[in-house]
């Protein structure tokens, strides 16, 4: 198994969350974004954006309060582990 890095990981995210990628290849990613707590934030940033996307899709008009919560607090703390709060 080959060492996914970060950019790597975060480029192929959305194809990951998709369940685009060959098995070893999602499997990689996986591995990856369980050890890695930098990536960590934005995987689950992927997930909630892909979770409202789909929400809408379906005709909702606005997320549920839950989910803009967690998005919410999800770049709150991007934004505090980056030094830009």
């Amino acid at each position: 198994m080959s060492d996914v890095d970060c950019r790597e990981a975060l480029a192929r995210i959305f194809e990951y969350l998709d369940g685009e990628l060959a098995a070893g290849s999602a499997d990689e990613i996986r591995a990856h974004f369980e050890r890695c707590q930098s990536c960590y934030p934005c995987l689950r940033y992927a997930t909630a954006f892909q979770e409202m996307l789909a929400r809408v899709a379906q005709g909702q008009r606005c997320a549920p309060e839950e989910l803009r919560a967690r998005v919410a607090a999800l770049l709150r703390a991007e934004q505090s582990r980056s030094g830009q709060g």
